[in-house]
């Protein structure tokens, strides 16, 4: 499945509309959770690309960690806005074992950037 699937899938079961699910994510428009769940772009046609911070944000408002969501997904392309925010995160994308520090991510990537240097 896709992210757009799995956020289709959730918006399904839990009754909600795609604003309704749009409004739980908070910095997430109803226009993108429709592009997402339809896969492209339908100006451009081109695939949506969501970014690590709008896959978190997807994460947080169905409930499960960002690294539950990823590993759900079927090699579905993420960005990560910038090459900084992937050094910040390492190989917590491919470490299941390390799942726990994915709730740093809810308080934001500066936290995870003095837990790392703590």
């Amino acid at each position: 499945m896709t992210i757009g699937e799995i956020v289709k899938l959730y918006r399904e079961e839990h009754g909600l509309s795609q604003r309704q699910f749009a409004e739980r994510c908070g910095d997430i428009t109803n226009g993108y959770i429709s592009m997402l769940e339809q896969g492209k772009n339908p100006s451009t046609g081109k695939p949506i690309v969501p970014s690590i911070d709008k896959v978190a944000s997807l994460a947080r408002a169905m409930g499960m960690t960002l690294h539950q969501l990823v590993d759900m997904a079927d090699d579905s392309p993420v960005t990560t806005g910038a090459a900084e925010k992937l050094r910040q995160l390492g190989d917590q994308l491919t470490a299941p074992s390390r799942s726990p520090e994915w709730r740093v991510l809810s308080e934001g990537l500066g936290n995870l950037e003095k837990k790392n240097k703590a």
